[in-house]
């Protein structure tokens, strides 16, 4: 072969090559033009999912009415004041207030009280109940004496106690051995004709008020008195003794202690026993 086909084949052979890469460098830039265009899938998104979900249903229940905030009142203030200082609050006298008497409305009395009556029942009378309420305010009124006067009844209590036994002393210094007897056993042994009647009757019940009696041996009326009655009571305070006058053939005493009033009878006996003290709260005979 000729050296002029060689060079001729060998020109072919580069303009071929130069061709192919011209051709090749197309092919890449419409594949790629055309990979450009194919729209490419897109991976879901996480997060997009989550917010595109529909979130689950709400129940809206009414809520309370709240009071609209107060708004502080502003005061504008213009450029030229100035802060004004707090003035201190002086107190004020209150005068006083005059009294005035209110009126006193009189209680209204109460109806009066009218009872039914029936045919069956009979008709109360209203001067039983009239009675019945002056009997409560008396009984009231007494009450409220006796609780005023409650600490002198107890001095005058005090006082009675101490005058009876004053005058127990007394009973008690006229007893002697006899004094146990009965009165009239006493009167029918030794006493004078005509003593025992006038103390009891037929059936030997007393006719007078006998407390006590006291036989006083080989004594006669007058010495009982001087010896034993008289400086007896003396001794004692509170005691006042009169004569009284006579009964049985003896002299009467009258003896007053306070309120208390007591009636000593010496009626003597037969000559050889003495005498008997009677003490009674009467008169005897009476």
């Amino acid at each position: 072969m000729s050296v002029n086909a060689c060079d001729e084949k060998n020109d072919f052979f580069r303009r071929l090559s130069g061709q192919s890469s011209g051709l090749m460098v197309l092919l890449s830039v419409v594949l790629h033009s055309a990979i450009a265009l194919i729209p490419l899938k897109k991976t879901p998104d996480p997060l997009a999912q989550v917010i595109l979900e529909s979130p689950p249903a709400i129940t809206v229940t009414q809520l309370p009415e709240l009071p609209p905030p107060e708004v502080p009142k502003t005061v504008p203030e213009s450029a030229d004041s100035q802060p004004i200082p707090p003035q201190p609050v002086i107190p004020q006298p209150i005068p006083p207030q005059p009294v005035i008497p209110q009126p006193v409305a009189p209680n209204p009395a109460p109806p009066p009280v009218v009872a039914e009556t029936s045919s069956d029942m009979p008709v109360e009378n209203t001067a039983t109940e009239n009675t019945a309420t002056e009997n409560t305010a008396t009984e009231n009124t007494a009450v409220a004496n006796e609780e005023s006067s409650q600490p002198s009844s107890q001095s005058n209590e005090a006082k009675v106690a101490a005058m009876a036994i004053a005058w127990d002393g007394f009973l008690g210094s006229l007893q002697s051995g006899l004094s146990g007897s009965s009165l009239q056993q006493i009167l029918n042994l030794f006493g004078q004709p005509g003593q025992e009647d006038l103390f009891f009757d037929a059936n030997q019940q007393p006719k007078t008020s006998v407390v006590s009696h006291h036989l006083l041996e080989d004594k006669t009326p007058e010495q009982v008195f001087e010896q034993s009655v008289e400086p007896e009571l003396n001794e004692r305070e509170g005691f006042e003794v009169r004569a009284y006058g006579e009964f049985a053939g003896g002299p009467v005493y009258e003896v007053v202690q306070g309120e208390v009033v007591h009636y000593l009878n010496i009626v003597p006996l037969n000559e050889r026993s003495g005498s008997v003290l009677i003490v009674s709260d009467r008169p005897p005979g009476a």
